[in-house]
């Protein structure tokens, strides 16, 4: 798993990816205290966005509406 902090970016806060299942799991500066998961994201993706010089717009042009609605990961904290 490799961790990413966007540090210039004004939407994104931090994000993590996984290359074995291709799950990248994104968190925003609008609401840090929630994950988003995405799946099936190909490694150059996530590579791209580490990159941006925009990390918000390369996410909304080219992950949000592409790899389908992102889910909230369980929390293994809450109760039942």
């Amino acid at each position: 798993m490799e961790l990413h902090t966007f540090v210039e970016s004004d939407a994104l806060l931090k994000g993590s990816y996984d290359p074995s299942t291709h799950l990248m799991r994104l968190w925003f500066k609008s609401n840090p205290d929630r994950a988003y998961d995405y799946q099936g994201v190909p490694a150059h993706i996530w590579t791209e966005l580490k990159a941006a010089q925009s990390a918000g717009r390369y996410f909304r042009q080219n992950i949000q509406d592409q790899y389908g609605e992102p889910r909230v990961p369980a929390n293994p904290w809450r109760r039942r």
